[in-house]
């Protein structure tokens, strides 16, 4: 029988994190303004550019730094007042951590194990993570993709209900990415462990995650749902492939019922429409293209969460 990491005692309620009117500056420097963000139990992922605030909230969240001003509970209790039995209920990967080269898995694993004093045991963790075959070797020697997954098991070494990954699939390749989205995906539906994800891979976090947030310059501008948010800020988009996209781009502009229009990549662009009528869009778009000796392959949909975000973010899709 597999051990559960959830807490006997485990936390009962609508928010694993609630946020009320954060603010948080560095000397004259705001980096948080009035920020309220509610977190519910699951996989959440948390989406904005580089310099929004993410890293600077998941401190916040860690009680690694505190507040200018508002309130934080985590799972149900005060980040200032329990920050300590708060951490001890939390696992965290950050972005860019280190670990000692000259060591193996096994014997790291056992080190933090023999702080927590309880806990999952190393080896059942380097299964849990797919590292037993490598619990000897060099942790310097390990690939990115290992040295993600020993993080992991890192993590989970308190038995923690909510785990907090800053860029979990950074710098890695296809397979290495892959393998950690399947794994924070078992961890939570075998385990009923909570996931705070940031991460810059809208692809992987449109998969994994329950709910998202988009934070831009301090602020949460938009949350809710992955899929009804996507549901609804892609009606009227449809994404073109194209074998010009440079040249056609500029020729929709004149076509009835077309709105924006974006280049997206080197053979697409995506247009928003004033009706959903796949056909009418077809005929004139194909019409225009092959007027103009310009070639359309595909007219699609553009429903995924990285449309969501630039017409969230940018007021472009």
């Amino acid at each position: 029988m597999k051990e559960s990491y959830t807490k006997e005692m485990g936390f009962v309620g609508d928010y694993i994190v609630s946020i009320r009117k954060i603010e948080k500056s560095f000397n004259d420097l705001r980096v948080l303004n009035e920020l309220s963000l509610d977190i519910e139990p699951g996989i959440f992922g948390l989406i904005g550019p580089n310099g929004a605030g993410k890293t600077t909230l998941i401190r916040l969240i860690l009680g690694l730094i505190r507040p200018s001003s508002g309130t934080i509970e985590v799972l149900g209790l005060d980040i200032e007042k329990d920050s300590l039995r708060i951490r001890e209920r939390l696992g965290v990967l950050h972005e860019r951590p280190t670990y000692p080269k000259g060591s193996a898995p096994l014997r790291f694993l056992q080190r933090i194990h023999d702080i927590y004093g309880d806990g999952k045991s190393p080896d059942a963790l380097l299964e849990l993570v797919g590292l037993s075959e490598a619990a000897d070797r060099r942790i310097g020697n390990l690939s990115a993709g290992m040295t993600q997954r020993l993080g992991i098991a890192q993590a989970l070494v308190g038995n923690p209900e909510l785990v907090i990954l800053d860029e979990p699939t950074s710098n890695l390749d296809v397979v290495g990415r892959y393998e950690i989205i399947q794994l924070i995906m078992q961890l939570h539906d075998e385990f009923g462990i909570s996931f705070i994800v940031a991460s810059h891979v809208l692809s992987e976090l449109e998969r994994i995650c329950d709910n998202v947030a988009f934070i831009r310059n301090g602020t949460i501008v938009m949350q809710g749902g992955t899929l009804e948010l996507i549901d609804r800020f892609s009606k009227g988009r449809f994404r073109i492939t194209t074998d010009n996209p440079q040249q056609l781009a500029p020729l929709l502009e004149g076509v009835e019922g077309v709105g924006r229009i974006r280049i997206t990549g080197i053979s697409t662009l995506t247009v928003v429409v004033s009706s959903n009528s796949l056909v009418d869009l077809e005929r004139r778009i194909k019409d225009t293209a092959e007027h103009a000796g310009i070639q359309v392959y595909s007219i699609l949909g553009a429903s995924t969460l990285e449309d969501t975000y630039m017409e969230v973010m940018t007021g472009v899709s």
